[in-house]
């Protein structure tokens, strides 16, 4: 309990807090895959079409990764959408995302500004082998679509969160 510092049995020096936490038949050796990594990345929207020169009023990010598990945060508050256009990403995300695994889903926590239907949620996937997000929308009747320029607005903001494996 506490803070702690362990090593992942390459030499490199872990730190953390612990609350609680037991580890049973932990791998003994140097190629167990253990480490630890924290730090921070600058979102960015992109558009598939036109990349897009979208200004900003606020971007930030941070991530820890775990072995090959890299969790995220981050938010967009959009000064101008620019000349992006086509289906919108978050990209810049810390590290490649794993090409062979299923896609993971992204959570946006509080969006604002937007041009959807009422009753409809933006959610996201990362995709495999790239370092970027998939925005989409969902909405009861019609299910999920991609989430393109027409529906981004100057002042829009996003608050996000995720998981994915390298």
């Amino acid at each position: 309990v506490g803070a702690s510092r362990w090593d992942d049995k390459s030499g490199n020096e872990l730190h953390g807090t612990v609350t609680g936490a037991t580890v049973e038949n932990a791998p003994a050796d140097a190629d167990s895959g253990l480490t630890y990594e924290e730090g921070t990345w600058t979102p960015a929207l992109w558009g598939n079409v036109t990349a897009g020169n979208t200004t900003y009023t606020s971007r930030v990010g941070s991530y820890e990764k775990i072995g090959r598990t890299v969790h995220f945060r981050g938010s967009v508050q959009v000064n101008s959408q620019g000349t992006l256009d086509g289906l919108v990403y978050i990209t810049g995300l810390p590290f490649t995302a794993n090409a062979t695994s299923q896609r993971s889903t992204v959570h946006i926590g509080y969006a604002d500004s937007l041009s959807i239907t009422a009753g409809e949620s933006i959610t996201g996937t990362v995709d495999g082998n790239t370092t970027r997000l998939l925005l989409r929308v969902w909405n009861s009747t019609q299910g999920i679509s991609n989430f393109d320029d027409a529906e981004l607005t100057d002042g829009a903001e996003f608050y996000f969160s995720g998981t994915y494996n390298v």
